[in-house]
């Protein structure tokens, strides 16, 4: 299947992130932060091994295109365990000018077990772009227009964004290729993964 998922109405985009987002300056606007920006919604979480093994990537790439003079905005959608993991994990975040869903408005996850009673803005926006592992990227463009929902396989591919954002990617299913491409991409960022690495899965 493509990657494109078509476009979304800016409406739909906001019913979707909600109102609100949190930012290195605190609570702002969801139409504030991501209006007229492409915007990259990442799927990460703190207990997740490959997504911090490839965090220093996608850090790297976003510089890159920040130095590039190209309008982004990062919003960080998280499977933390809870509030005192999400925090922790997403300090380093706000540093790098990144904003995320309030935690409040996600849906908990531990070890990749998805828990049914909390679905919340998470559950909606994996299923809305058919989401199965972590890390896991969808980006947006300024018109609302779904260019991939496959970025963390396009950063793997084009490690300093140069295509970006990756229009023409098609998303398919991760395996062993994951591994190696972390080490391309952090060749690249002169940050080479090491050791066995591997997407982590959702249950339900």
């Amino acid at each position: 299947n493509g990657a494109r998922a078509g476009p979304l109405p800016p409406s739909s985009v906001a019913k979707l992130l909600g109102e609100t987002l949190i930012t290195n300056s605190g609570k702002q606007s969801t139409s504030e932060v991501t209006s007229g920006k492409v915007t990259i919604l990442y799927f990460s979480a703190d207990w997740c091994a490959s997504c911090r093994k490839f965090d220093p990537q996608f850090a790297f790439m976003h510089s890159n295109l920040v130095a590039a003079g190209k309008s982004v905005a990062v919003v960080y959608v998280s499977s933390d365990k809870d509030a005192a993991s999400f925090g922790k994990y997403f300090d380093g975040m706000r540093e790098k000018g990144w904003a995320a869903l309030p935690f409040d408005e996600t849906t908990p996850y531990h070890t990749g077990i998805f828990d049914s009673t909390k679905a919340g803005t998470t559950t909606a926006l994996r299923r809305k772009f058919g989401l199965k592992q972590l890390p896991a990227m969808v980006v947006v463009d300024e018109e609302g227009e779904v260019t991939t929902t496959d970025g963390v396989g396009a950063l793997m591919e084009d490690p300093k964004g140069e295509f970006f954002p990756w229009r023409l990617t098609r998303r398919k299913p991760r395996s062993s290729s994951f591994e190696q491409g972390l080490r391309a991409a952090g060749q690249a960022a002169s940050q080479a993964a090491s050791g066995p690495v591997a997407a982590v899965g959702w249950n339900g």
